[in-house]
């Protein structure tokens, strides 16, 4: 078995935290105007593709793993039904009031 150190996700998040931190510290007002939108494109590029990871962990834990384990009701429940009654609007064209 794959120990956390050894296993290549977890190095994988590791390096991707590491990077973040580090483009959190970066200084990126000294670059062109032209730079930062070419950083901002990457950035942007890079995010986008980061919820498919999430999403992939999540599908794999629905297949593998009983909801209790993981969290105590997948998918959520939907809103409690309204149990009063329907409002009645008048037929379009027709107003009540004239």
């Amino acid at each position: 078995m794959v120990t956390r150190h050894e296993d290549p996700v977890f190095a994988a998040l590791n390096a991707v935290d590491a990077a973040v931190d580090t483009l959190l510290s970066a200084e990126v007002s000294s670059r062109s105007t032209r730079e930062q939108v070419q950083l901002l494109r990457r950035l942007e590029i890079i995010a986008s593709r980061l919820p498919a990871v999430g999403h992939r962990l999540l599908s794999a834990l629905r297949e593998t793993a009983t909801p209790p384990s993981w969290v105590t009701r997948w998918p959520p429940r939907s809103p409690t039904p309204c149990t009063s009654p329907p409002t009645s609007h008048p037929p379009r064209g027709e107003n009540p009031g004239r």
